[in-house]
């Protein structure tokens, strides 16, 4: 039995039990686990071509995240779509940035919702 809870079957059983508290909770899930696996060919091995050190995404890895809450965001949340509507600034512009007194400009604004 192996030492370590980084395991393939224990990473499966964790993305598998996130589904489900999607599900139960009325929450969307980006099920990166099914797409990288899918995309492996269904092997353990497969899924290095997604991985930068066995662990972390690395850019191949982090797009299918990337493509997968663009997803939810399509469907699920339309109004925050950045394709379609012009989000409010949480800062100021850079070329509105104040640089002989940058403080001031670097406030984070309310975002009116």
């Amino acid at each position: 039995m192996p030492t370590s809870p980084r395991v393939f079957e224990t990473t499966k059983a964790y993305a598998k039990a996130v589904k489900e508290v999607g599900e139960k909770e009325n929450v969307p899930v980006a099920d990166i686990w099914t797409t990288i696996f899918d995309g492996a060919g269904r092997t353990e091995e497969g899924c290095a071509k997604y991985l930068s050190n066995g662990l972390h995404l690395n850019s191949d890895g982090c797009n299918i995240v990337f493509r997968a809450i663009i997803d939810i965001v399509e469907r699920v949340y339309p109004e925050l779509n950045p394709e379609g509507v012009k989000l409010q600034d949480v800062f100021m512009p850079w070329d509105e940035v104040n640089v002989q007194n940058p403080g001031p400009s670097l406030v984070k604004r309310n975002a009116q919702l």
